[in-house]
């Protein structure tokens, strides 16, 4: 692996240093893109500060995970894999190098304004496939193949990533993309200093020191040879409570950021305005194609915004921030009587609003997540602890609190775009809409 020798400073992880491979990726135009992909959206309509891009926070998921690896190697838990002295050379610069690529390069496949148009614009729905495209077909995957003179090749990142076929690839694997891993890591943390609040916030030093490597009696690994065992990043015993306090701040994050309620209903109307664009044909049905995609960024939907404020509603509520009233709201956790009265309150209201005038004046907003994704008994959806040198236990057989904070986010809100969204906001769910 190339010595790393380029310094960037960041705000979250201090200077954060890139070899010659990986600053020639990210000089490419399909990496500097993401410097134009806000890392939460519309969400700088709510927190003015949050304009953090993309590009930064892969910056630093490739800092988290160089910091995890390199954690486990001074600590002897690459042991584990069995390598004799020689292979251990090879090993530590091939993967530390394949997991820093895939690190740096795991969010380039987003779409304008990531997961907000996600759906629209990926027919998979999915950004990860892009990522793969993109590694293959672009210079990217060739300047991988060039400044490692060919030890690594891009087959090996994409199937680090999406594919894994060994033991140490499903490793490298689960680091990026696991119930305890470097993406979020990075993101709770940037994601609540640039919005100027506390909820994202946990012990990051405290975590990366308490971690270690869990090997499955049975892996769902099949290499060339035979069935291979699986292995997982794991906690010791003394960091289960810097884990709880990783997937609560994940919670609060996502209840009063991700989904606050002024923040939504701009994501719906950017999702309108922006189907309308493709009905139209003034904007591309999808961005899977590699060179379409290069030429949109969030720049370019809001320069149409712009262009459109004056003669297309949705985007004059966007650009003059004029957004539908909130009317109400279910709780966070909502289930039965409480989700049947908003549904039923809902269709009134756009009946009475919309019937007569054809014009879309009524939003409903469903906000869906799990708090966590724990499944005891299922490794790659489960955290080990390690309890004594060798044994491990799930961690949901050991935290009360995780156990107790399984039900799912679920919350539906509904605007109106009306001068008399107060006396529909006073009166539910008791409104008559029949008089």
């Amino acid at each position: 692996m190339q010595e790393p020798k380029f310094r960037i400073r960041d705000p979250i992880h201090g200077f954060i240093k890139l070899n010659d491979m990986e600053k020639k990726i990210v000089d490419t135009p399909i990496f500097r893109r993401l410097r134009y992909i806000r890392q939460l959206g519309m969400t700088y309509y709510v927190y003015p500060t949050a304009e953090h891009s993309r590009f930064t926070h892969s910056l630093g998921v490739l800092a988290v995970a160089d910091k995890i690896f390199e954690n486990l190697w001074r600590k002897g838990h690459f042991e584990i894999f069995g390598w004799d002295d020689d292979e251990k050379k090879e090993k530590y610069g091939y993967y530390r190098q394949i997991l820093r690529l895939v690190a740096l390069l795991h969010d380039v496949g987003h779409v304008p304004f990531s997961h907000t148009l996600e759906k629209i614009w990926l027919p998979e729905g999915n950004h990860e496939k892009n990522f793969e495209t993109i590694i293959r077909n672009t210079e990217i995957g060739d300047i991988i193949e060039k400044e490692s003179s060919g030890e690594i090749s891009k087959n090996d990142v994409v199937k680090a990533y999406l594919d894994p076929l060994t033991s140490e690839d499903g490793f490298l694997s689960s680091i990026m993309n696991a119930q305890l891993d470097a993406d979020r890591m990075d993101y709770l943390i940037r994601d609540s200093y640039f919005c100027g609040v506390d909820y994202g916030k946990y012990d990051l030093p405290r975590l990366l020191d308490c971690l270690t490597i869990y090997k499955e009696e049975k892996g769902p690994v099949e290499s060339s040879d035979s069935l291979t065992k699986g292995f997982h990043l794991a906690i010791e015993y003394g960091g289960i409570q810097v884990l709880e306090s990783l997937i609560l701040a994940r919670y609060f994050l996502f209840t009063q950021v991700m989904f606050h309620r002024t923040r939504r209903i701009y994501d719906l109307l950017l999702q309108e305005y922006v189907e309308r664009k493709i009905n139209k044909g003034d904007f591309p049905k999808d961005l899977s194609n590699v060179e379409v995609f290069s030429k949109y960024d969030d720049n370019t939907v809001l320069k149409a915004i712009e262009s459109d404020k004056d003669s297309d509603d949705f985007a004059g509520k966007i650009y003059y921030r004029k957004h539908p009233h909130w009317i109400t709201e279910t709780t966070v956790h909502a289930e039965g009587k409480e989700v049947g009265d908003i549904e039923e309150y809902f269709h009134g209201l756009k009946s009475k609003l919309e019937n007569a005038s054809g014009i879309k004046a009524v939003f409903k907003d469903r906000a869906e997540d799990i708090t966590h994704k724990l499944k005891e008994g299922i490794p790659e959806n489960s955290i080990m602890v390690q309890r004594n040198e060798g044994e491990f236990t799930d961690v949901l057989k050991l935290s009360t609190l995780l156990n107790s904070f399984k039900k799912p986010i679920y919350q539906i809100r509904v605007y109106a775009d009306t001068p008399d969204y107060k006396k529909y906001r006073d009166n539910y769910p008791n409104y008559n809409f029949n008089s």
